[in-house]
């Protein structure tokens, strides 16, 4: 009997070994600029040097935006999926789902052709056709619920593209991911629709939570010393107020 005992006792040791250097799988979504198909988008070198500073191992797929949702939501092998925070707690209703320390901000504002005036409300919006980006319409309920009819596309991109044709008069879309076409836009910085923040997040497993674990310890170190700042540039969107895993 001891002897047997010994070899499970061996065994379960092992396999605790094996799952605390088991590496994590990511799903991440396409933002320009910021987490791209080569790999060399900002947040995807904030999360690099963070994770090796951590010496922690994880592998990581880009898809698009809505492909990378539908594949956290599907697939139980991915133990992450980068931002999407609060609609992934939405559709696992009753579990607790896990995120990080904030890599950055980011926030939703109603977008103009440039040269016109900025539009920060329902009340202007009334009447307009008004473009959305589909996966996010949980971001500007406040709108809708005004009675605003928001038409929604599968990319900023096609928006943008009717938004230049006249096609449609405003489109709903997020900063830092609009960043680089600003100079074509119109909005007032001081008046977001919606505010939230891009983090790491993940099931509630015991691999994942000792992943964001040692990754906020690096990443909150990063945000105080401005390596964060200084990676992102333009992009960055100061970071305030404290985060658990589970809030």
């Amino acid at each position: 009997g001891s002897m047997k005992r010994r070899v499970y006792i061996g065994a379960f040791l092992f396999s605790l070994a094996v799952s605390a250097f088991a590496q994590v799988r990511i799903v991440m979504p396409e933002i320009d600029t910021l987490i791209t198909q080569d790999g060399t988008g900002l947040y995807q070198q904030v999360l690099a040097r963070a994770a090796a500073q951590a010496g922690l191992k994880y592998r990581s797929q880009v898809f698009p935006k809505l492909r990378a949702l539908y594949e956290f939501q599907e697939n139980q092998d991915w133990d992450g999926i980068f931002t999407f925070t609060a609609t992934v707690r939405a559709s696992f209703p009753g579990e607790t789902i896990l995120a990080s320390y904030p890599f950055g901000a980011y926030k939703g504002y109603i977008f103009t052709p440039k040269g016109t005036p900025a539009l920060t409300g329902p009340a202007e919006l009334r009447g307009l056709k008004v473009g959305g980006l589909r996966g996010f319409e949980g971001t500007w309920t406040q709108l809708t619920d005004s009675g605003i009819r928001i038409e929604v596309v599968e990319s900023d991109q096609q928006n943008l593209g009717m938004l230049k044709a006249g096609r449609i008069q405003a489109m709903l879309g997020f900063l830092p991911d609009l960043y680089i076409y600003l100079p074509e836009l119109s909005y007032d910085p001081a008046k977001p629709f919606f505010q939230s923040y891009d983090r790491l997040t993940g099931r509630n497993t015991p691999e994942m939570r000792s992943f964001l674990e040692r990754l906020n310890v690096e990443l909150i170190k990063m945000h105080r010393d401005g390596t964060i700042k200084a990676m992102l540039g333009d992009s960055y969107m100061p970071i305030s107020g404290e985060f658990s895993l589970e809030e």
